[in-house]
């Protein structure tokens, strides 16, 4: 469990920018690496379906700087994968505290977004050489998903998990992924699944 600022997250932006794509996908958190002397936070996503097709399987890995300015686009993954809702954030913030996120538990439960990879742009304004979500990620459930290829598999196996009808992963901060590919292309709704 890790305790985090809200100053300076608007949790209006979590909805965020309608993005181009290609590179649009269905991610399941396998580990992170939290590294306070470094102030950094280290996401290893797979890809779990996604445009382009042929891409399940493959894994990113997401930087986010735990400076407090940076702060808010970690957060905002956290709520993508379900761990904590926007009005949890703006009660804490009315109550001038920090908000807990327990990766550990995204881990062991198979906690899965949505996201947009594209190339970033350094300060100078020029193209990035590696692929970067930045604030380009949201729920399964949000309608920015709703052209990505998702897992059916792998979201009914979250769900089964979080109604505790299936066993939770048995190594905190080392998932396995899931099997990693698309089980078909039929539309999932997942707009229940993070009540």
């Amino acid at each position: 469990m890790a305790k985090y600022g809200t100053h300076g997250v608007d949790t209006s932006k979590f909805e965020g920018l309608d993005f181009p794509e290609p590179g649009s996908y269905h991610f399941i958190l396998d580990h992170y690496v939290e590294e306070n002397e470094h102030g950094s936070f280290e996401a290893h996503l797979s890809i779990l379906g996604g445009t382009p097709a042929g891409q399940e399987g493959k894994s990113h890995r997401e930087y986010f700087n735990l400076k407090p300015k940076a702060i808010p686009r970690l957060i905002q993954f956290a709520v993508a994968l379900g761990l904590i809702t926007a009005e949890a954030i703006e009660a804490a913030q009315a109550q001038g505290d920090d908000v807990e996120i327990d990766w550990d538990q995204a881990v062991r439960e198979g906690r899965q977004c949505c996201g947009v990879l594209q190339h970033g742009k350094n300060q100078d304004g020029e193209k990035k050489e590696y692929l970067e979500l930045g604030f380009r990620i949201f729920p399964c459930d949000d309608k920015r998903a709703k052209n990505i290829p998702l897992s059916r598999k792998a979201l009914e196996d979250l769900a089964q998990r979080l109604a505790g009808k299936a066993p939770l992963k048995e190594s905190p901060n080392e998932g396995n992924g899931g099997n990693g590919q698309s089980d078909d292309d039929a539309p999932f709704d997942a707009s229940d699944m993070f009540d």
